[in-house]
């Protein structure tokens, strides 16, 4: 096969293959999905190598490898689960709600008529109340408190703040029948209740209703489907069932019953009547309730207790939520904002101080935004104003105040040892109420930078200026993105400019879309002040350039400054372990990611480096010096260095570098079904690093499940960020700890299921059973594994159709028997035939520097069919990414992709 290339110069063919076939099941991924040749099933096996036309001066061919790791210790991935908490209602949502349910994913109310679970968009038409039949109204009393709290000042009149509202894992509703109560409780980031029955007492007495319900129907498997008033569907799992007798639990029979009204009762099977029963069903919500504490991230940051602390924006709200990153509980969950008609407040930026208080800058429309002061500045019928807010370690409020009157909007926030904080941002008029200023004026006709530090009580400004060149033309902007102090107490500022910043000991005058400047403590004093980076300036008139993404300050003074470039000529290092391949990427739109690091004394560069194309969204600085990048890769994809994933070729990715800038660990993040951004990276001491972010499908989706939580998927791939079906779920978190061995991750959305091995050994399966409605299973899954890559699972009913059921995994990973439930999307209806459905090779096609007349090395391409019909490949057609067009001859003779059912 051979691509024909028009054009001179550096060429870059990154490239991916269309199939298109006569029949799918669900719609395919193209050949997005890495599936490692197995032992079983068939397979399409498509290898290719391309020839350099003698027409043609230079390729740039660039191969996409794995490193040959180093002697590091051993990383894996493991979910932080955030359990479901209740708070007692204090005001926080309407009266009927005596308790409020959170968890990762949404919400729960239950009330003394029942429990309201709520959707996405939580109106009448999707909400569903269930509601015993018969029973007595009781209200419901909290078990089991968890030791967290909540917050909420939504509000300008401290009266109406609700403040340490305890948590509690557990709530009972005390005899809703003669001698049965029901608990409700979580189980990971799933609802649960039990139905605890005494003895003597009548199981059948229970019954209940889901009001705005439109349809409930029985699925293969004992679950039952719901479907509401707006067309949404919900499952209610099987229920099981046992009793206790001397501290042993005998298993009991249990199946729903649906009458012709829609009412739901259990058929039990006979027991011992003097003996407790517990019937346990389990409501599957995870899939589509939004989440309750934080829908898009700000930032996270580490505690000097080694707590996560999360930062960012929940509905019209600001959320900030301590977890602690052993058990994932909730210590502390604080909204902070005003009521939705007031106006949205967005988080943009947290900080921590070493007694661990929380700082938060950011914007709000709400002229009823929570202040302990207006000093500074207020609003009244318009608001886009810049805030800061700081919380105490325990999460409580301890000031709130406006940056100004007007637009001073923050973008970074740092904070030191005395509780003092210090802001960045963009000062888009010129209300901001300078002090002891370096500059006192804004710019006539340009948009300046701003940069100020607030007293410990946050009702005065220390010192406040804006930022910008003498001479500005129109049109100018100078915004800051990074904030920070070295240890004598120094502000360093930076951020991006396209116009001519002042300028003291430059490493680089002239161009450069970035700024780095030094000022003493009293930030007046202006030390150093250079630009630096390519000279594409980001402005209106040239949409390009560089843009940073944060800055950190070293112990020993280095400054590290991390972000993104769309320029051909950013000063790379000469030592950068890689250099760019897309020479002309300003002209193709594609950005490349930098990291860089000043010498503490600010006179040259330690490394200049490029990570590959894509965008580095944030950075953290660990305690032992070594920094940490997350961001999402586009066409070059970074040279990978002890991957935690290595089987993908876009998305998500983090790096970690020493302190000369030499990768320690540079890994793919994510999953096959959906593209993964970290939004926000934080680092401890012991270099477990967590990584916290959204996700959104890949094209074509691949027939991957849809089942989000706030944590990277609680059964599923760890590793892959996935919105709900409504596309509200809130962040998910993960955390690369320091391991061993190998570690199971399986997701669990019938019926194909992506089998990861997360951990840092190869996975060595022994066997796989399957139980309740499944009944068939094939795929690409062979007795191995490899670390960091996946496989593909298809489980089926007897009748090679959709089923839920369980699936247990017995193999060398910790525990060596693991069990999951496999249940059905809400978008796939149960018992749905299975045609055909197509998985490839992840095949990253890049090349490098290449002679007229050579080759490149064969690259395979392997397609399997993990349908349960046979699939036939009608073409095979090839596309580029570059900025003039590239014209691709690709033959392939069109031949049936054979499906064979052999168990794995």
């Amino acid at each position: 096969m051979l691509f024909f290339l028009a054009g001179w110069g550096f060429v870059s063919l990154p490239m991916r293959l269309r199939l298109t076939r006569v029949a799918t099941y669900f719609r395919s991924g193209g050949l997005q999905h890495l599936i490692h040749s197995g032992d079983r099933g068939d397979m399409f096996s498509a290898p290719f190598s391309f020839r350099l036309p003698r027409t043609c001066r230079m390729l740039v061919i660039c191969i996409f490898f794995v490193a040959t790791p180093g002697i590091v210790p051993a990383k894996d991935v493991q979910p932080i689960r955030i359990p479901l908490t209740f708070e007692q209602n204090q005001g926080q949502v309407g009266k009927d709600a005596l308790f409020l349910g959170r968890t990762g994913a949404g919400s729960v109310l239950l009330t003394k008529q029942g429990a309201v679970l709520t959707s996405p968009h939580s109106d009448s038409h999707r909400s569903l109340l269930l509601r015993w039949l018969h029973g007595s109204k009781i209200s419901p009393m909290a078990e089991s408190p968890t030791g967290g709290f909540a917050n909420y000042y939504t509000s300008n009149n401290p009266s109406r703040w609700l403040t340490h509202i305890p948590m509690f894992s557990r709530v009972r509703y005390s005899g809703i029948y003669p001698g049965v109560d029901a608990v409700f409780y979580g189980r990971a980031d799933q609802l649960e209740y039990d139905l605890e029955i005494s003895p003597g007492a009548n199981p059948a007495d229970i019954a209940f209703k889901f009001d705005g319900a439109h349809e409930i129907s029985s699925a293969p498997g004992g679950d039952l489907e719901i479907i509401d008033g707006g067309g949404r569907k919900w499952r209610l799992l099987a229920p099981t069932a046992y009793s206790v007798r001397e501290d042993t639990r005998i298993p009991v029979a249990v199946a729903y019953d649906v009458s012709a009204n829609n009412s739901i009762s259990f058929r039990v099977a006979p027991y011992d009547r003097t003996t407790a029963l517990v019937i346990d069903p389990v409501v599957d919500y995870s899939s589509f309730l939004p989440s309750s504490y934080i829908t898009a991230v700000a930032g996270a940051k580490i505690d000097s207790q080694g707590n996560l602390i999360i930062a960012g924006t929940s509905g019209n709200l600001v959320g900030v939520v301590k977890l602690n990153s052993v058990s994932g509980s909730i210590i502390y969950s604080t909204h902070v904002g005003a009521a939705i008609n007031e106006g949205p407040s967005t988080a943009e930026a947290l900080a921590l101080d070493s007694a661990g208080a929380a700082y938060i800058a950011g914007i709000t429309d709400a002229p009823d935004f929570p202040v302990t002061s207006s000093n500074l500045g207020s609003c009244t019928t318009f608001c886009n104003a810049g805030f800061v807010v700081k919380l105490s370690s325990t999460g409580s409020l301890s000031y709130g105040t406006l940056l100004g009157s007007g637009q001073e909007l923050p973008h970074a926030i740092a904070a030191d040892s005395t509780g003092s904080a210090y802001v960045t941002g963009l000062g888009a008029d010129s209300l901001l109420q300078t002090v002891n200023a370096y500059q006192p004026q804004r710019s006539a006709g340009s948009e300046d930078a701003f940069f100020a530090k607030l007293d410990p009580a946050g009702s005065n400004y220390v010192f406040a200026s804006y930022f910008a060149g003498p001479n500005p033309s129109p049109n100018e902007e100078t915004i800051g993105y990074g904030i920070g102090l070295d240890t004598q107490g120094n502000i360093l500022l930076a951020g991006d400019t396209n116009g001519d910043p002042p300028l003291v000991n430059a490493l680089q005058s002239g161009v450069g879309g970035l700024f780095l400047s030094k000022f003493a403590p009293d930030g007046k004093t202006l030390l150093f002040s250079t630009r630096f980076g390519s000279s594409q300036n980001l402005s209106e008139a040239t949409p390009a350039g560089d843009a940073l993404a944060g800055m950190a300050i070293g112990a020993d003074n280095t400054v590290y400054l991390v972000g993104s470039t769309q320029s051909q000529d950013f000063p790379y290092s000469i030592n950068s372990p890689i250099h760019q391949v897309l020479p002309n990427g300003y002209a193709s739109g594609i950005f490349d990611m930098f990291a860089v690091a000043f010498d503490p004394s600010l006179t040259k560069l330690t490394y200049s480096n490029y990570l590959g194309s894509g965008n580095a969204y944030a950075m953290s600085l660990s305690p032992v010096g070594n920094l940490y990048i997350s961001g999402a890769t586009s066409v070059t994809a970074p040279v990978l260095q002890n991957p935690v994933v290595s089987d993908i070729s876009s998305g998500g990715f983090f790096t970690e570098l020493n302190p000369s800038g030499a990768s320690i660990m540079t890994s793919e993040f994510g999953g096959h079904s959906y593209v993964d951004s970290p939004s926000a990276i934080a680092a401890d001491a012991a270099g477990n690093v967590f990584l916290v972010g959204t996700g959104a499908p890949t094209f074509g989706g691949g027939g991957g499940s849809t089942n989000g939580h706030f944590g990277f998927p609680a059964q599923p791939d760890p590793l892959e960020l996935r919105t709900g079906s409504g596309g509200d779920d809130g962040p998910p978190v993960s955390e690369i700890g320091i391991a061993n061995g190998p570690q199971i991750s399986l997701d669990t959305t019938a019926p194909f299921l992506t089998l990861r091995d997360a951990g840092s050994e190869d996975l060595h399966v022994s066997g796989i059973t399957l139980g309740a409605g499944l009944a068939k299973k094939w795929g690409n899954c062979g007795n191995t594994v490899p670390a960091g890559t996946s496989c593909i699972l298809t489980v089926l009913s007897a009748a090679n159709t959709v089923a839920s059921g369980t699936v247990t995994i017995t193999s060398d990973a910790q525990p060596s028997s693991q069990t999951f439930s496999v249940p059905v999307p809400t978008n796939v209806a149960v018992g749905q035939p299975i045609g055909d459905q197509l998985w490839s090779l992840d095949v990253p096609t890049f090349f490098p520097l290449q002679f007229q007349g050579t080759s490149t090395a064969t690259i395979p391409l392997t397609v399997w069919n993990v349908g349960a019909a046979n699939a036939t490949l009608n073409s095979i057609a090839g596309t580029g990414v570059y900025p003039k067009p590239i014209i691709a001859a690709l033959k392939c003779l069109a031949a049936p992709l054979l499906h064979r059912a052999t168990v794995a």
